[in-house]
């Protein structure tokens, strides 16, 4: 089931970013529908899916063109977020944002969050964000 303001979201980061080299999406889950329509607005971009689960690797692989790595962002292993214009995150866990930031920073790449409607990170984390509205959420941004 599409999210509700994926289109926003899309046309969000295709106006930031004309040629990226590398988009991620971390915590793709079983819903590769924003980094699917990425792909095709930008055909020459690796689009790089990280997840925690075998099971969404092994769904992710039989159902997408797409390639998906294994990795704990609490953990990351930052040699696959190297070289990254765009990471970006579709609700994920509130505990995960700063680590996320985190990730960012050191790989010095921009990072867009779709918060869950009723979950915002702390002050501490946040303002390190610019906030943009969509018409069902709030999208996180950093280093646009």
């Amino acid at each position: 089931m599409p999210l509700p303001d994926q289109d926003e979201i899309i046309n969000f980061i295709f106006k930031k970013f004309t040629s990226p080299r590398k988009i991620i999406e971390v915590g793709v889950g079983f819903y590769p529908d924003i980094a699917l329509r990425l792909k095709k607005l930008y055909p020459y971009t690796e689009i790089l899916l990280v997840d925690t689960s075998l099971n969404v690797q092994k769904f992710i692989s039989e159902k997408t063109d797409l390639k998906i790595i294994l990795d704990d962002v609490t953990k990351p292993n930052l040699e696959f977020y190297y070289n990254t214009d765009l990471i970006y995150s579709i609700r994920p866990p509130i505990e995960i944002i700063k680590h996320l930031l985190e990730i960012a920073r050191k790989v010095n790449s921009a990072l867009i969050i779709r918060c869950l409607s009723t979950e915002f990170p702390s002050e501490s984390v946040l303002k390190f964000f610019k906030i943009s509205n969509t018409s069902k959420g709030m999208l996180l941004s950093y280093n646009l």
